[in-house]
């Protein structure tokens, strides 16, 4: 029976990658997870992916869960990724454990997480015989890129955004350095919940932006002296930008597509081409929490306290809201099919992945107090 190792199966994309891959073949996954103990990594691991495939509607994939996943005990920080007992071969291997950390006091942990620990999965490749090794890295390798960007080698470090940025180029570039392997790197865009079902293992992302503009709703009235259920926020960001959410089973179905292919290509951008727009997003999100559209500027200039405590707190996403990045999916789509990426977000479908989550944060509630402010059917800049 083929088998695979997996990494970071417990994490958002790595768990529906191992559902996607129980589903489509009768392939045995070997999934490293850490834990106090190897008995503490197995339930660990079985119970977020258990949790996973109900919450994505895949109930009928839990006794091949049962049958098909093996814990692997061990961490990718490790050298030999703290394994301590031979595996058996393996065809291939899913590396999707990652620091999704981007703060400067952060960057030891980042660079551990993300370009040593990939180098220690790497290492436990070749001992294992794979003979192909999936990486799983992000679009926003392209940094500060504007634009078309294309299915190709990352730029430099000088192109980054924030270490995580940063530590994800030097992760490809360990990468594609490897010989002995085909490797393949697969790059999704703002990873949201299941398209049909809304489920989320973890919540980054726009759902961060949503945690933060919930937070600014608690506390702005005694931090400011401002109403933001009354007064319009203000954002420093292009309201006409794209923000490239994908859902992660759409992620996770192209990935296996592609890593179950024949396709001699390295790069891969796993992202949706239809994009909604920084405006329409955002007016849902301030709909759902009862505030008023907001106003749009470039700079900070005469922005009020209220303004430019919020840009302070949202400067990880700025970058992903100034400018529009047009991802290329010529190698995608050739594996994958034409169609393969569009995942058209109306108003309704945000507001239904937003709210799915603020229903789970303190705060929020079922019923949202102050003035509901109506979108109209279009979101202009204005």
């Amino acid at each position: 029976m083929p088998r695979h190792l997996l990494t970071g199966t417990t994490g958002l994309v790595g768990g529906a990658v191992a559902l996607e891959l129980l589903e489509r073949t009768d392939d045995e996954l070997y999934c490293l997870v850490r834990g106090a103990d190897a008995t503490s990594a197995r339930q660990r691991l079985l119970a977020s992916l258990s949790e996973s495939a109900v919450g994505y509607g895949r109930a009928d994939l839990l006794p091949a869960l049962a049958d098909r996943v093996v814990p692997v005990w061990g961490d990718i920080s490790e050298e030999g990724c703290g394994v301590v007992s031979a595996l058996p071969q393996v065809e291939q291997v899913w590396h999707c454990a990652a620091s999704l950390r981007y703060e400067e006091h952060y960057r030891d942990e980042i660079l551990q997480q993300n370009v040593e620990g990939t180098r220690h999965v790497l290492d436990l490749a070749r001992a294992s015989g794979a003979a192909v090794f999936n990486h799983v890295s992000t679009a926003y390798v392209a940094g500060r890129a504007s634009g078309r960007v294309l299915e190709g080698e990352a730029p430099g470090l000088e192109a980054a955004n924030n270490c995580y940025e940063e530590s994800k180029i030097l992760g490809e570039r360990l990468v594609t350095a490897e010989t002995g392997m085909h490797v393949r790197v697969m790059r999704p865009s703002i990873v949201v919940g299941h398209s049909a079902t809304l489920h989320a293992t973890s919540f980054s992302g726009m759902y961060g932006f949503a945690r933060l503009a919930l937070f600014l709703r608690q506390t702005a009235g005694r931090r400011y002296g401002v109403d933001p259920r009354r007064t319009p926020l203000t954002v420093v960001a292009e309201p006409l930008a794209q923000l490239n959410l994908v859902p992660v089973d759409t992620v996770a179905r192209n990935a296996v597509t592609i890593g179950l292919s024949q396709s001699a290509e390295r790069y891969f951008h796993l992202t949706n081409a239809q994009a909604p727009s920084v405006a329409l997003v955002v007016a849902v999100i301030h709909e759902l929490l009862g505030m008023p559209r907001a106003t749009w500027a470039r700079s900070r200039d005469g922005l009020n306290a209220m303004d430019v405590a919020f840009d302070e707190a949202i400067t990880f996403y700025s970058s992903y809201m100034r400018t529009t990045k047009e991802f290329d999916r010529t190698h995608a789509d050739a594996v994958c099919g034409e169609g393969s990426s569009d995942v058209a977000f109306t108003r309704a479908d945000i507001a239904a992945h937003v709210e799915h989550f603020l229903l789970t944060q303190k705060g929020y509630g079922a019923t949202v107090p102050g003035p509901r402010v109506p979108l109209s059917s279009t979101v202009t800049a204005g």
